[in-house]
């Protein structure tokens, strides 16, 4: 989902299962955002901040932290590259004690589905979800989805099983 808000320029996406290209997804993402906004010759000052913010129901790093933040930097001085880009990992299964009160409400949310009632963030993303659960198109088009990722993992597995065949 990508906005634009006062503080800069916004992709949030929804991650249910870990993929080890998350971080390469990211910086594609990142680039997206610019390539979007910025008008070819328009000067490069007039880039806002972007931001990707992956809200995963997993850990990717397995380190327990609920709130991974990247940006780019000089490994060797700790020198900020202060390109104004992010990337942000929520791991909404660390343990409760660990989230940040303001995140609170929305990762018991996207764990349980239940929405609290007391944050206009989760009850606003909870109203869309119940709109698009309604939209037959949506639920065409998110099926279609599922029937094609199912065929694309089951080609996969049979290519594997087809190359490892042929080195026997």
């Amino acid at each position: 989902m990508l906005f634009d808000g006062e503080a800069g320029w916004y992709n949030i996406e929804m991650q249910v299962a870990r993929e080890d290209d998350l971080p390469q997804r990211g910086r594609y993402y990142s680039a997206a955002i610019d390539v979007a906004h910025l008008e070819k010759g328009r000067p490069y000052g007039e880039l806002k901040q972007s931001f990707v913010i992956f809200i995963c129901r997993f850990d990717y790093y397995g380190l327990c932290e609920a709130v991974y933040t990247f940006e780019r930097f000089d490994k060797k001085l700790q020198l900020p590259y202060s390109d104004g880009s992010y990337t942000i990992m929520l791991n909404t299964k660390c343990s409760e004690e660990k989230v940040p009160e303001e995140l609170r409400s929305l990762f018991h949310y996207i764990n349980t589905e239940e929405a609290y009632g007391e944050d206009w963030f989760v009850d606003t993303i909870h109203e869309q979800v119940l709109r698009y659960q309604s939209d037959e198109e949506v639920a065409r088009v998110a099926t279609l989805e599922e029937e094609y990722m199912r065929k694309n993992i089951l080609a996969e597995q049979k290519g594997r099983a087809e190359g490892a065949a042929d080195r026997i």
